[in-house]
């Protein structure tokens, strides 16, 4: 096939993806499940739940200022009081309509949080914004800093495509073979 249709199948498949809310399926027992907000939530948390203090961050992964928080406050909460069990960090989408791919970073973010990746995802997202932000080539930068998936989607035919080669587990993404 060539690299213009596989793009276009990308496209379609991701879009599909992006408008299935919560922003990601899981397949149980053959059946089509969302998993529940509380366990993405989770996967977006850093520390112990049972911590005296929890803080829950809301932030745009696409927002300057959201980037220079996480950063700088974000990043020494963590070293100075998540990693020694005094909190519990909670991460909340707040994509701002202001910017446009900020909602498909969000959603990226969420694929990998499925992935047990979140905060891989949210470091690269921040710390590449001025790459991604402009152009919405949110996959190249989650590309290469997430390593390779575990195991490998299944194809049940030509059309279907892996987007994020990456990362994404089929726990992780519905793609267009369903």
């Amino acid at each position: 096939m060539k690299s213009k249709g596989w793009k276009t199948i990308f496209s379609m498949a991701a879009f599909a993806a992006m408008l299935s809310l919560p922003v990601l399926l899981a397949t149980v027992g053959g059946q089509i499940k969302a998993p529940p907000p509380s366990d993405l939530a989770a996967r977006k948390s850093l520390g112990s739940a049972t911590a005296p203090i929890t803080v829950e961050v809301f932030a745009d992964f696409q927002c300057p200022q959201c980037k220079i928080f996480y950063l700088t406050t974000t990043q020494q909460l963590i070293d100075n009081y998540v990693s020694t069990g005094k909190v519990y960090l909670v991460h909340h989408d707040f994509p701002l309509s202001m910017h446009s791919n900020s909602r498909q970073a969000a959603h990226w973010a969420n694929a990998a949080a499925l992935a047990g990746k979140f905060q891989v995802a949210e470091h690269a997202l921040y710390e590449k914004q001025e790459t991604w932000g402009p152009t919405g080539q949110i996959e190249q930068v989650l590309a290469g800093a997430l390593p390779p998936a575990a195991t490998p989607l299944r194809s049940s035919g030509s059309k279907c495509v892996r987007p994020a080669d990456r990362f994404v587990t089929e726990e992780s993404y519905v793609h267009c073979c369903g």
